[in-house]
């Protein structure tokens, strides 16, 4: 008797990790991306936790990062905290993926075709709160282009995408890209939230 409750145990538990019944895994909304900057601005930068996003792409102010999916095109979005609701932002646009692989960042690829459009944005001192009504043109102004570089994702499903990137990034105002920053050793692992 007691070896049958044991079994029943084992069975409803190993259903209940299979998530929806679907060989799909439940969702975990943590998120994670970090990477090293060096150039005009030297630093590092991490965002560990849950990222909750509002109409589709504007980031809470908390510390997280998350992925955003609109049909085949998937992004990544990552805010770290500062204070209230200011903090550093950075977006991967990952373009139309449907596979693991080897992609190229190339800000020129967003002017030929939508789909391949690769590119990432890394912005000091957003202010979310004023990302809701209007874009903050002053933080903006001063965010880096992920330009030129590679991203490899790792893990596809659909519900994760985990990967690495690195590149060459330069800023929005600078017009004559005298000013690159390296980024490099760039990791994300992030959840993939139903549309």
């Amino acid at each position: 008797m007691m070896r049958s409750k044991f079994v029943l145990l084992c069975c409803a538990l190993t259903l209940a990790a299979c998530g929806d019944g679907t060989g799909t895994p439940p969702l975990d909304p943590v998120g994670t991306v970090r990477f090293n900057y060096r150039g005009a601005i030297t630093g590092s930068y991490e965002a560990i936790g849950e990222l909750r996003v509002e109409n589709g792409a504007v980031p809470q102010p908390a510390t997280g990062a998350t992925a955003i999916r609109r049909d085949s095109l998937l992004a990544v979005v990552a805010f770290r905290q500062q204070s209230g609701t200011k903090g550093d932002g950075f977006s991967l646009l990952l373009g139309a993926l449907t596979k693991t692989g080897s992609y190229s960042i190339d800000a020129l690829g967003c002017q030929t075709a939508q789909g391949s459009c690769r590119v990432g944005v890394f912005a000091r001192g957003l202010d979310a709160a004023m990302l809701t009504t209007t874009p903050d043109t002053a933080a903006l102004a001063n965010a880096y282009v992920l330009a030129l570089g590679s991203v490899n994702v790792t893990q596809l499903t659909k519900v994760r995408a985990r990967g690495t990137f690195s590149g060459v990034a330069v800023r929005l105002s600078d017009q004559g890209l005298q000013n690159p920053v390296t980024i490099s050793g760039g990791e994300f692992d992030v959840p993939i939230p139903p549309q």
